[in-house]
């Protein structure tokens, strides 16, 4: 096998690969020089890093998705669903302080570490049915197509 760092042919042991402890070593340690993508400092980092700090970065996503659709909709959707994060945000304090504990799936009887709460009344927010990824996609699609032919 080859070493990843100076690519001189070395025998493999176990997981080994690298030929020495000292090119395991400057490649891992290996910096470049580069510019952040939001502030256009220079600075020392790694491989494929774009940006100086994780302020940067965080600065970065925050200011590039203002303003687009996504965010609008985003927005749009919870104005007019303040009494959905409302009874969610009851719910899961209440699974926090441990008045309340996740269920088996009630349609296909899968464990209780897999479940999603689905509200049928968001006016009850601690009734709810206990179901796994799959059984709750499956009930807002039968939802939706049932919405589509009442339209």
């Amino acid at each position: 096998m080859n070493c990843k760092n100076c690519g001189k042919e070395f025998n493999k042991h176990r997981r080994q690969v690298h030929c020495s402890k000292i090119c395991a070593q400057t490649y891992n340690n290996h910096k470049f020089n580069g510019i952040c993508l939001h502030c256009s400092k220079e600075f020392g980092g790694f491989q494929g890093q774009i940006f100086c700090s994780n302020g940067c970065a965080r600065s970065y996503y925050v200011s590039s998705t203002e303003g687009t659709s996504r965010s609008r909709a985003h927005k749009k959707y919870a104005n007019l669903n303040k009494h959905k994060k409302k009874a969610n945000d009851f719910l899961y304090s209440n699974l926090r302080n441990g008045a309340i504990q996740p269920q088996p799936c009630a349609i296909c009887n899968a464990s209780r570490l897999y479940t999603e709460a689905h509200h049928q009344n968001y006016n009850k927010p601690l009734e709810v049915d206990w179901l796994c990824d799959s059984c709750h996609k499956r009930v807002h699609k039968a939802v939706r197509s049932l919405l589509r032919i009442a339209i």
